[in-house]
C-alpha cells in the first residue's frame, strides 16, 4: 500500500515539474493570446488526454517499451515538433493579414486547439519519461500496479490543470491589454513563436 510520506512526495514532485514552463506552457499560453483563455481550455484538455494516454499506457505495461526503445521516443517527438513547426509557421505567415480589431478576429476551432495540444503532449519527451519510467517508481513492490498506476496517474493530471489554467489566464490578461490592431498582430506573432518554441523545445528534450 502507498504510503503518505510516498504520495506527498509524488504531489510535489509532479507539483514542480508542472510548474516548470515547458511545451505545454508554451502551447496553451499561445492559445490564449490568440484565442482568450476560455477557448483554451480545450488546449488544456489536450494536454491532459496526452498524459491521460501515457498513464494508461503505464499502467497496462506498455509504457516499458518507451523505456526499452528509445527510438521510439524518437519518432514521435520529431513528428510533434514538425507538426508544430507547420502550425506556428502558418500562424506568422497568415499574422499581416492579421491587422484588425481583436474582436474581429478568427478564433482557432476548439478542435483545432485541442488537436495540436494532444499530439504536442504526446510527443513530449517529459510526459513519455514521467508517465512511462518515474510514475512507476512509486508503485510499491509487490502489489498489483495498474490501480495504483491509475490513482497517481489521475492525481497528476487533476494537479497539472490549474497551472495550465493559471498560464492561460495569464495569456488572455496580456491579450486584453493589447487590443489595438497592430498590437493583436503582435500577439499573434507571439503566439505563432510560442508554438515554434514548444516544437523546438520538444525536439530538445
Amino acid at each position: 500500500m502507498l504510503s503518505w510520506h510516498t504520495f506527498g512526495f509524488f504531489l510535489m514532485t509532479n507539483f514542480i515539474l508542472s510548474l516548470t514552463p515547458g511545451p505545454a506552457v508554451m502551447l496553451v499560453t499561445g492559445h490564449s493570446l490568440a484565442n482568450g483563455w476560455r477557448r483554451s481550455q480545450f488546449s488544456v484538455l489536450g494536454i491532459m488526454s496526452g498524459n491521460a494516454t501515457y498513464c494508461l499506457l503505464s499502467a497496462l505495461g506498455l509504457g516499458t517499451l518507451f523505456v526499452r526503445l528509445p527510438i521510439l521516443v524518437t519518432v514521435v517527438k520529431g513528428v510533434g515538433a514538425l507538426y508544430l513547426i507547420w502550425i506556428g509557421l502558418r500562424s506568422l505567415m497568415h499574422s499581416n493579414a492579421a491587422l484588425v480589431p481583436a474582436s474581429e478576429q478568427p478564433r482557432a476551432t476548439p478542435f483545432a486547439l485541442y488537436r495540436q495540444a494532444l499530439v504536442l503532449q504526446l510527443s513530449n519527451p517529459k510526459s513519455v519519461l514521467f508517465f512511462c519510467a518515474l510514475l512507476p517508481q512509486f508503485v510499491p513492490p509487490g502489489v498489483p500496479a495498474i490501480l495504483p498506476m491509475l490513482a497517481l496517474g489521475l492525481c497528476a493530471i487533476v494537479l497539472e490543470y490549474p497551472v495550465l489554467t493559471s498560464y492561460s489566464l495569464l495569456g488572455d490578461r496580456t491579450r486584453r491589454f493589447m487590443s489595438s490592431p497592430l498590437a493583436t498582430h503582435s500577439l499573434n506573432v507571439l503566439a505563432g513563436g510560442l508554438l515554434i518554441a514548444a516544437a523546438g523545445r520538444v525536439a530538445s528534450l
